[in-house]
């Protein structure tokens, strides 16, 4: 079987995309390097999925570029190998909020404004601002003006 062949079997065909349209977002970031299609977009709703989709492109050796919001200025979400971009908008919530500790756990599809929105219920805000309204999970993985404090808890929690 191919890789999307497999693909259609663990995550729905709505969340695949090769439409052209599409395609070109995810060629591109905002900056000034050249784009490259992904031969398609895949839009995991779970951890689980995730696990599921890399386990797959690791078998089939399939680059796997993630893409948050596309607002990168680094270059870091094209394509350059081909294979998909994995985009995480539809992992947008926010798993736990502890306001006592200071602590939230997202998705990596969660903005920056809509952590806010939700922070400033208890009186708090996530002062972060990398001048975009970007997802957490690629100013994490850009490590985008973060914080010493950021940084440190980001990479806790996600390993070396």
């Amino acid at each position: 079987m191919t890789f999307f062949e497999e693909l259609n079997q663990i995550i729905p065909k709505k969340q695949i995309s090769k439409n052209q349209t599409l395609l070109e977002q995810h060629s591109r970031d905002e900056s000034y390097h050249q784009p490259c299609l992904p031969e398609a977009v895949v839009f995991p709703a779970s951890t689980a999925e995730v696990s599921e989709i890399m386990k797959l492109a690791a078998r089939h050796q399939m680059p796997v570029v993630p893409f948050g919001y596309g607002s990168s200025l680094e270059g870091n979400i094209i394509p350059y190998s081909g294979g998909i971009s994995l985009d995480f908008s539809l992992m947008n919530n926010i798993i736990t909020l502890r306001e006592n500790d200071f602590l939230v756990t997202v998705q990596p599809g969660v903005t920056r404004s809509q952590l806010n929105k939700e922070l400033k219920k208890y009186g708090m805000f996530f002062s972060v601002d990398p001048g975009a309204d970007a997802t957490l999970g690629g100013d994490g993985g850009n490590q985008c003006q973060w914080d010493l404090s950021s940084q440190i808890w980001y990479h806790a929690r996600s390993g070396p």
